[in-house]
Parts: C-alpha cells; sequence; structure tokens
C-alpha cells in the first residue's frame, strides 16, 4: 500500500506533455479569434497547430514510463488510403491536398494527445485545458455580443455558421458534466465547472440553433443516466440561470419565440434542403460504389442535382463518406469508431481508477458525434472533439494496461478487485 500511496502521489504531478495538453486546449480559444489564423494553400492555419507540433516532437522524441498500446488497429491509416485511392480513382489529385491535410491534422491531434497521457495529472490537466480554453470562446462571444448585438449570437466569427460552436463544446462540456458528477470532486472544481457549463450553454442557446440546444439536452441526459447522479441542485440553478441571462440580460425572449413560431409552423427551407441533399448524395453513392466521386467533387455533383449548378456543401458526415469515399472509406472510418467504443467496453474490466472513471464518457461522446455528423459534415475537423476523443481513448487504454502483469510489475504494485480498493486512495486520485 505504501508503493501504491507514492505512485499516486507522483502521478499527481503533470508530465511536460500533461503541461502541453493543458497549452493545447486553452490554445483553441485563439482558434476563435479570426485576424490569428493566417491562410495557406486553402488551410486555416489555427494556433493550435504550434502546440500540436511540439506535443508531437516531446512524444516523439521522449520515452513514455509506461509502455500502453494506443493503437486503432491500423484502420486510421486504411482509412487515409482509402481517401486517397477515391481522389486517384476519380482523378482528383488537384483537390486531394487540402482535404487530405484536414483528415491528418485531426488524426495527429487525436494521436498525439491520446499518446500524451503519461499519467492521471496528465489527464486531468489535459480535461481542464480543453473545457477551459472552450469556455473562454463563449465568454468573448459574451462579450462582443453585449457591445454590437445581432440578430444572434456567433461565437466564433470567421469560422463559419453559427452552429460551429455546438461542435467544439460538445467534448469539453460533457467532460465537465461528467466530472462534476463524480463523487470524489471537490467543492471548488465543482464550482470551476459550473462557471465554465454556464459560459457554454448561454452562447449555445443564443445562437437559436436547434440542434446545438439538443446536443447540449441529449448530453446532459446522458451523463446523467449513466452517472445516476443526484447531484442535481446545483445545475438546475444553472439551467434557471441561463434561461434568465439570455431572456433577460441580452433581451433574447422575443427572437426565441420568433425562432419557435418559426419551426411550429413547417420549420425552414434548409431542412427541406437536408432532405433533398441525402437522397440525392445516397444516389451519387448508389452510382459509385467502391471509391465514391472523391469529397471535394461531391459538393459540385449535388449542387447539380439540387439547385441546377454551383457547389453545394452536403451538411452530413455519412453523406460525405458515403458518396464522397465510397464503401473502402466509409467501412474503414466504422472500423475505427468501433475500435474506440472496443476499448471503452474492455476498459470496464479495470480496477476502480480515475483511467478507468474518465474512460466512462466514451459512451456518451460518440453517440453525440454521430448526432452531430447527421447535420454537419465538419464535426470529425473540429480539433476539440478529437483531443477529447484523444483523452477518453487514452483513459481507456492505462485502464485496460492496469490489467497486465507487465505493467503492474513496473508500477510496483499487484492489481486489486474492485471491493479490495481503499475508498480514501481513489479519492485523492480523483480529486
Amino acid at each position: 500500500m505504501n508503493a501504491t500511496k507514492q505512485q499516486t502521489s507522483s502521478a499527481e504531478k503533470p508530465t511536460l506533455t500533461g503541461w502541453l495538453l493543458f497549452l493545447l486546449g486553452m490554445s483553441f480559444f485563439l482558434s476563435a479569434i479570426p485576424s490569428l489564423r493566417p491562410s495557406l494553400l486553402g488551410l486555416s492555419l489555427h494556433p493550435y497547430l504550434g502546440v500540436l507540433a511540439l506535443l508531437s516532437c516531446v512524444v516523439l522524441f521522449t520515452r513514455a514510463p509506461h509502455k500502453v498500446s494506443h493503437s486503432l488497429g491500423g484502420w486510421g491509416g486504411i482509412f487515409v488510403v482509402a481517401l486517397l485511392l477515391s481522389y486517384l480513382a476519380n482523378g482528383d489529385l488537384t483537390g486531394s491536398l487540402r482535404d487530405i491535410s484536414k483528415w491528418l491534422i485531426m488524426l495527429a491531434t487525436f494521436s498525439f494527445v491520446a499518446i500524451g497521457v503519461r499519467n492521471s495529472a496528465d489527464l486531468r490537466w489535459g480535461v481542464i485545458g480543453l473545457i477551459f480554453g472552450v469556455t473562454l470562446i463563449g465568454l468573448r462571444a459574451m462579450i462582443i455580443y453585449q457591445a454590437n448585438p445581432t440578430v444572434y449570437l456567433s461565437p466564433m466569427p470567421g469560422i463559419g455558421s453559427r452552429n460551429n460552436y455546438s461542435l467544439w463544446a460538445i467534448a469539453p462540456f460533457g467532460l465537465a458534466l461528467w466530472s462534476y458528477t463524480q463523487p470524489f470532486t471537490s467543492k471548488r472544481k465543482r464550482f470551476f465547472l459550473l462557471f465554465c457549463m454556464f459560459f457554454m450553454a448561454v452562447p449555445l442557446a443564443m445562437s437559436l440553433s436547434r440542434a446545438s440546444v439538443a446536443l447540449l439536452v441529449l448530453n446532459a441526459v446522458l451523463v446523467f443516466a449513466i452517472r445516476r447522479s443526484l447531484r442535481m441542485v446545483m445545475l438546475i440553478t444553472i439551467v434557471v440561470l441561463v434561461a434568465i441571462s439570455v431572456t433577460e440580460f441580452f433581451d433574447f425572449g422575443i427572437r426565441i419565440q420568433e425562432r419557435m413560431n418559426t419551426l411550429r409552423e413547417g420549420g425552414t427551407g434548409s431542412d427541406h434542403l437536408r432532405r433533398e441533399i441525402i437522397e440525392q448524395g445516397i444516389s451519387i453513392f448508389i452510382d459509385n460504389p467502391i471509391f465514391g466521386v472523391s469529397v471535394h467533387k461531391l459538393g459540385g455533383l449535388l449542387g447539380r442535382a439540387v439547385r441546377g449548378g454551383g457547389g453545394l456543401s452536403s451538411h452530413n458526415l455519412f453523406v460525405d463518406l458515403l458518396a464522397g469515399t465510397g464503401l473502402l472509406g466509409f467501412l474503414s472510418f466504422m472500423m475505427c469508431s468501433l475500435k474506440l467504443f472496443g476499448r471503452w467496453v474492455k476498459s470496464r474490466k479495470a480496477v476502480i481508477s480515475a483511467w478507468k472513471d474518465h474512460a466512462g464518457y466514451m459512451p456518451v461522446l460518440l453517440p453525440l458525434i454521430a448526432i452531430q455528423g447527421l447535420t454537419s459534415n465538419e464535426v470529425i475537423f473540429c480539433p476539440a472533439i478529437m483531443m477529447g476523443l484523444g483523452l477518453c481513448f487514452s483513459a481507456a487504454n492505462h485502464a485496460i494496461s492496469q490489467e497486465t502483469s507487465e505493467y503492474q510489475t513496473e508500477r510496483g504494485y499487484s492489481p486489486m478487485k474492485a471491493e479490495q480498493v481503499n475508498p480514501e486512495l481513489v479519492a485523492n486520485v480523483l480529486r
């Protein structure tokens, strides 16, 4: 037990990669400022890429104290090959550079975040950085809106539609709620998490986006369903404060009512357009089932099929994968998702630890990404989502590694069954 306590004490100190993970999450705030995103070859160079490059160098040139597998079984590489084959088959190499670069950057974000988590403190500080970085985006947006009110609040001006903040907030909001409902979370940390959830929820409500609000509510419902937590008094208080802030402080009640009236009268034109895009996308896939038509060409084909000309985004990740990359790309992508889910399933057998707890958010995050993918083809290109996935994936892998004899030998203690765990020790780790 003394050896265990010493290991716990040392684990509370983050390594260099832990601090870089914290900075990576915080740097997402800078990505919300258009003037800090120079363009190169059609790509926006987000400020977080500099921190990611530094993290990758540290990960590649330093040795982790414990050998933990972070493999997706090679399916990530197979998916990249499928993308290349799709472009080659359609003679679209000129359009491939931008799309391939985006996929590779997201794969690197996921991979280096997962590998960069080397102890429980690294995981904790990575989660805090992600939560607070995205919170600052919402806080900044509220300040800008108050100075210059517009039709709706745009948390990330210059990046895209008002719906984009919902992509960035999925993982940090859920992880904040997940940590809040942990019974061993300290009062000070719980207050910090409530602060962050408030400043993420208000911008989402003021975006007047049905999908954003619905996803926020679903996120909370799934967390509470898994946690079975009764710590809801403060959360109900936050919901009330969000409602008061949106309707009174920002005088947004009339606009919300107008939006609800529009929905009751039959929805918007975009609702009908989305259905037609999905139908045309499936038709394109049926005609090109193996390699697709390449994601770069898909927009033009959809534009001609739906509008008679011009480009048109699918606003649907699965349409992009099916019609753009064909079965090769779609199936390899789905295998990556199954590998992620499978690691969580395997981690459920691990002993009680901070690793197992944080891995438990995986079955919430994956369905949320899938649901958001039905209305957005940019969901997988959101670095906040990829960082959240990487953190959960790494937690699952560390939890699994605790069960191996090799890992237990390196740690200097033998496996403990759940009923043998010291509650005080668990509280110290999770705090």
